[in-house]
């Protein structure tokens, strides 16, 4: 039964994403093919066999082997028994939070962008968030006639920052959606003052990640707003590639 406390609700959702998780590394730690390595020492001998090519053990390059193989071994299963059950328990309390959260039982149109939403806003460890969005990964489309509402790229913006990059990299397109303001996710990225939801460097890689899907944000506007460069520079918290637009 769903429980009516949110940081309940919170606890189940993402215990539930990582047991999936867990399961899933466990799966390919087990099934990673072995790689004889090949001791680097000379053998006394070696200036006998000069001219000969010594024969090394083949090992497959290609993922699509490795994936094969592992599929063979016994009892190999990167899916979790228990999968389905896990995935829709973790949904049901997501939908749960956005409920005690805005409590006007409202419909729900878009339930995959919603869960995600409020996984973001919970500031859900990463690697429970890659399972969630492996599983709804509708809810990074971008371009639509909608997506400039509620999009999680302007939620994990706002909300959980050290999220950025992951979103960025399950779909680069997030990069140059803009919300219902009419804001690039760069410009929301670099307005939000609140410290604490991200590091020195993860900062800095996603700002650098957000120019390399979009060299032309250096020409952006908001970019050349006081109020963004003097949060941006006095914390040393931008690319040198940014720093010299803002000067």
């Amino acid at each position: 039964m769903l429980s009516r406390d949110p940081n309940e609700c919170r606890r189940e959702a993402e215990g539930s994403l990582r047991n999936i998780f867990k399961h899933k590394q466990q799966q390919k730690s087990r099934a990673k093919p072995r790689v004889e390595v090949k001791s680097s020492a000379k053998s006394p001998l070696a200036s006998l066999w000069k001219g000969k090519q010594q024969k090394v053990r083949h090992v497959p390059t290609h993922v699509s082997e490795e994936e094969d193989s592992a599929k063979k071994i016994e009892g190999y299963s990167e899916q979790h028994p228990n999968h389905d059950e896990l995935i829709l328990w973790a949904k049901k309390n997501l939908l749960a939070v956005r409920v005690l959260r805005e409590r006007t039982g409202a419909y729900i149109p878009d339930q995959d962008r919603a869960v995600v939403n409020e996984a973001l806003r919970m500031r859900m460890d990463l690697d429970c968030l890659r399972t969630l969005i492996e599983e709804y990964p509708h809810a990074l489309d971008c371009g639509g006639i909608v997506d400039h509402i509620d999009h999680p790229i302007h939620v994990a913006c706002n909300h959980h920052r050290n999220a950025v990059k992951l979103l960025l990299e399950l779909n680069p397109e997030c990069a140059n959606q803009r919300d219902a303001n009419d804001k690039t996710p760069m410009e929301l990225f670099l307005r939000n003052e609140d410290q604490l939801d991200i590091t020195f460097d993860e900062f800095t890689e996603t700002s650098s990640r957000f120019l390399k899907l979009d060299p032309t944000i250096t020409s952006q506007r908001f970019l050349g707003r006081e109020s963004v460069r003097n949060i941006v520079l006095q914390n040393e918290l931008i690319p040198r590639q940014i720093e010299n637009s803002l000067a």
